[in-house]
């Protein structure tokens, strides 16, 4: 694993990522480090996921989640999960932390689903 370590700070505008491992972090560093909520609400995401599949059948590769200040984009690779938090070119635009716990789930564990005019939740 120390291998993806140097790769991973290489990544343009990085400034935190984590790799899971069976729910569990082996290896985080900068705003991502120490974050057990944000690994747990990954986890979530992907199971949520897990029956998305391409019109030929192929399971998703990546994830990416943009909020107005950083984007995450979420890889599965094996039974790993990289997570890398990295500044959006927008950054100055935003209000607010942005975080995947508490933008993706509400205080009752639904999903929140955003669109244009209200948000939606998935219980």
């Amino acid at each position: 694993m120390e291998c993806v370590y140097p790769a991973l700070m290489k990544i343009p505008d990085q400034v935190g990522f984590m790799v899971i491992r069976d729910r569990a972090i082996i290896i985080c560093h900068g705003e991502l480090a120490n974050r057990e909520d944000d690994a747990k609400t990954v986890s979530m995401l992907l199971s949520a996921c897990k029956s998305l599949k391409s019109a030929v059948g192929d399971e998703f590769q990546s994830i990416t989640i943009q909020f107005a200040r950083n984007i995450y984009v979420i890889a599965k690779s094996g039974n790993q999960v990289y997570v890398v938090k990295r500044r959006s070119s927008n950054e100055a635009a935003s209000g607010g932390d942005d975080t995947l716990n508490d933008a993706l789930f509400g205080a009752d564990g639904s999903i929140r689903i955003p669109s244009n005019a209200n948000e939606e939740t998935v219980p």
